[in-house]
């Protein structure tokens, strides 16, 4: 049976993420593999435990890390997220913590959007080289 995770190594997962500035990378793989280094555990255990455990509740972890930081990593991994993200209570707070006045369900599936195109045209320019 795995062991559960501490606050301490949660406190240590943000403060990983925020140091190394991997808001937009957590949907990857290297992120997690440099954190594995870091802690006794699988990359792919640390990046399940924040993608199940940790995200769905990020900003009222009961962390030493400021609400402002829990609020922008929570929105960075949505926007850089390929798939549909459940509009909730927490996002509206993220969105209101960082004072996104603009900040909708719609605005944020138009970026995915146009993330995914730009995405889909730099890999037909990579490929014509």
């Amino acid at each position: 049976m795995a062991r559960p995770y501490t606050n301490n190594e949660k406190k240590k997962i943000v403060e990983f993420i925020i140091r190394e500035k991997g808001h937009y990378n957590l949907q990857g793989n290297l992120l997690w593999k440099a954190m594995e280094k870091e802690f006794d555990r699988t990359w792919q255990g640390l990046k399940e435990h924040f993608k199940k455990q940790m995200f769905p509740k990020l900003i009222q972890l009961d962390i030493d890390v400021s609400k402002e930081e829990l609020a922008f990593i929570k929105l960075s991994y949505i926007q850089r997220s390929k798939v549909n993200t459940k509009w909730d209570k927490e996002l509206e707070e993220c969105a209101r913590i960082l004072d996104y006045k603009a900040i909708t369900k719609e605005t944020l599936e138009r970026e995915k959007q146009e993330r995914c195109a730009r995405d889909s045209e730099k890999m037909v320019v990579d490929l014509t080289e």
